[in-house]
């Protein structure tokens, strides 16, 4: 210190972080921690224990911020929110990007769904090439964001709430429009339940495209015979036509996930015919009313993958009808349900099918 100076007092550097924990009875947090000293220090400190520690990501269920500032003020010069555990990862490569919106065949009247925007990485990119957008974002912070990101552009709506709950059929109606198309970057963690979930509003959805795990994009377009093939696979194909377009590179995300991803379109052509007669892309005999006890049935034939169709159905129905339904179809009683098209998965259906619905159960 120079003679007779007086040491300048650097402003404490106040940090607030809230942590929601991942655990109820694990209350994990640190408030208003004040420190001396240049704020740039402890700012990438406190940045650094939230983002690299192990602990902390062990304990705490993803949604953690952080506010700093200086003492006696109100506004915060940083703010940061991290949320692995809601299965987040956002699109950054503008790349992929623009690959993914020139190979959605969207058209300027359309109205577009857009699932988990984020931080609206590809909103302006879909907003731009149709006449209306509707951002269903979860996370409050992240809607609250475009909201403001978007508020003078009144053909762009952010709606804070969960896909899941959302009746597409009245978002349309309410809009003035009759159908829509889907979009979204799914998290992993949640594709099958958001994939029924559309698929029981397909009379107002004439198309749909979906960011997901590879893994799960294959099992979506899997086709008979192949390892991948089985109940998800069916359930698209009964209501669309999907299409593996091409790969995305866990490395295109931030956070990157720990695999890779593919994008997957949905041309919706039913196979479902209210007439019961056959008919081009119909499946014959599979009326709409039975459909939800034909799906259940299909999870029977796939519980056990590597057993044969009529030891997995033999619990539900009499062994003897099974087998019947097999020999009618000129099928081997070793027959796996892999082995099957939808078709085939209708014809043995309609043979051996109770009147009673069959019970509920988990695939294993």
């Amino acid at each position: 210190m120079i003679p007779g100076r007086a040491r300048r007092r650097e402003p404490a550097a106040r940090v607030m972080i809230v942590l929601q924990p991942a655990r109820p009875l694990s209350l994990l947090f640190l408030n208003s921690c004040s420190f001396t000293g240049p704020i740039g220090y402890w700012s990438s400190r406190a940045v650094s224990a939230i983002l690299y520690g192990k602990r902390w990501s062990g304990w705490c269920q993803a949604s953690a911020s952080l506010v700093m500032g200086t003492a006696g003020s109100d506004k915060p010069f940083l703010s940061m929110a991290l949320r692995p555990k809601l299965g987040q990862h956002f699109l950054a490569d503008e790349r992929y990007r623009g690959r993914i919106v020139d190979a959605l065949p969207l058209l300027r009247e359309d109205l577009v769904v857009e699932i988990g925007p984020g931080r609206g990485a590809m909103t302006g990119l879909l907003a731009a090439r149709v006449a209306r957008l509707v951002a269903i974002e979860i996370d409050p912070s992240l809607a609250g964001g475009l909201r403001q990101q978007w508020r003078q552009d009144g053909h762009v709506e952010v709606v804070n709430g969960d896909i899941l709950t959302s009746d597409l059929a009245q978002l349309c109606r309410e809009r003035g429009f009759q159908s829509c198309f889907i979009f979204g970057n799914v998290p992993y963690y949640i594709t099958s339940p958001i994939v029924h979930h559309l698929f029981r509003f397909r009379s107002v959805v004439h198309g749909m495209a979906i960011v997901v795990q590879r893994e799960v994009a294959e099992r979506l377009t899997a086709t008979p015979g192949t390892r991948e093939y089985g109940y998800l696979s069916v359930l698209t194909q009964l209501y669309s036509r999907p299409h593996l377009a091409f790969r995305v590179p866990a490395g295109a995300f931030s956070p990157s996930p720990k695999v890779d991803s593919a994008l997957v379109t949905f041309e919706m052509t039913t196979h479902l015919n209210a007439t019961g007669k056959a008919g081009p892309g119909l499946v014959s005999g599979l009326r709409p009313e039975a459909e939800s006890d034909f799906l259940e049935f299909v999870k029977a034939c796939f519980s056990q993958k590597r057993k044969s169709v009529l030891n997995n159905l033999s619990g539900r129905y009499p062994r003897t009808r099974v087998e019947g339904a097999l020999k009618g179809m000129v099928l081997d009683s070793r027959t796996r349900a892999e082995q099957l098209g939808v078709q085939h998965l209708v014809q043995l259906y309609e043979r051996v099918r109770a009147r009673a619905p069959i019970e509920h159960y988990e695939i294993q």
